[in-house]
C-alpha cells in the first residue's frame, strides 16, 4: 500500500510541476509579444502604388505566356505516332539480326558437324590405310571346328 501512495504522490507532483511550467510559458510568450511591434517583426514592408502593381501583373502574365508556348512546344515536338513507327521500326531491324544471326549460327554448326564427318571418313594418313581387296582374297567357306574334330581317334 505504501508503495502506490508513493507512486500516485510522485505522479502527482509530475503532473503539477507541468502545469506550472506551460503557464510561466505563456505567460512570458504574451510579454514578449506585447514588446514588439508588428513593424519590427515583419520589416519595411510597404504598400505598392498602382504602377508598381500593374507592373508586377503584366511580368506574372508574360511568365505565365512563355510557360504556356515552352510546354505547347514540347508537345508539338512529341510526334508519338512517329515515335511508334520509329519503335516498331527498330524492333523489326532487332528480330531480322537476331534472326540472321541465328542462320549464321545454325550455318557455322552445319559447316562443322560435316567437317567432322569428313574427318571421321577420311583417315588420318593414307600411307597407313589398310589395303582394300578385290573378290579374288574372300575368304572361303572354311568348315567351323565341331566336336567331331576335335575328338582323338580311338
Amino acid at each position: 500500500m505504501n508503495d502506490d501512495n508513493v507512486i500516485k504522490n510522485a505522479v502527482k507532483q509530475i503532473k503539477d510541476l507541468g502545469v506550472e511550467t506551460v503557464k510561466e510559458f505563456g505567460k512570458a510568450g504574451g510579454q514578449i509579444t506585447k514588446g514588439m511591434s508588428a513593424g519590427e517583426l515583419l520589416g519595411d514592408i510597404n504598400n505598392m502604388s498602382d504602377e508598381e502593381l500593374q507592373k508586377r501583373k503584366m511580368e506574372e502574365e508574360k511568365k505565365k505566356k512563355e510557360e504556356e508556348q515552352k510546354l505547347k512546344a514540347q508537345i508539338k515536338g512529341n510526334d508519338l505516332e512517329g515515335d511508334m513507327k520509329k519503335l516498331r521500326e527498330k524492333e523489326e531491324r532487332e528480330s531480322a539480326d537476331l534472326a540472321a544471326a541465328r542462320d549464321k549460327e545454325e550455318k557455322k554448326r552445319q559447316e562443322q558437324l560435316q567437317e567432322e564427318q569428313d574427318q571421321v571418313e577420311a583417315p588420318s594418313n593414307p600411307h597407313k590405310q589398310k589395303k582394300k581387296r578385290g573378290g579374288a582374297f574372300l575368304p572361303n567357306d572354311k568348315k567351323t571346328q565341331t566336336a567331331e574334330y576335335s575328338k582323338k581317334p580311338d
